[in-house]
């Protein structure tokens, strides 16, 4: 089956939303190459307004950070992608933890 990033955001969105907006989902990104990454936060971000929610922020290892292209911004290894907080933590290898809350009024 073709990867289908628009799916698979809207999946996660939609499970937000009937979470009452708050929701911490981590997805294995190991085998996925950057653009597969990239496609996809992207339509989070697209799509989140949609159902008024904000993608608060992303925890991920090293390999998160490299799939996204971006570098660390300050000495507590953290950067921004789209303006949305990219934190390097303690989550399990290869993932990437998407923290979704209400949209902010």
């Amino acid at each position: 089956m073709p990867f289908d990033a628009k799916s698979l955001a809207d999946a996660l969105l939609s499970a937000a939303y009937n979470a009452g907006g708050r929701l911490e989902a981590r997805v294995h990104i190991g085998d996925w190459p950057e653009s597969m990454v990239i496609q996809t936060v992207d339509k989070m971000l697209d799509g989140a307004a949609t159902f008024k929610l904000r993608l608060k922020g992303i925890r991920t290892d090293a390999a998160g950070f490299a799939k996204l292209g971006i570098k660390y911004e300050r000495q507590d290894n953290s950067g921004q992608y789209r303006d949305v907080p990219v934190v390097r933590a303690e989550v399990p290898f290869d993932t990437m933890q998407f923290v979704f809350e209400h949209q902010r009024s």
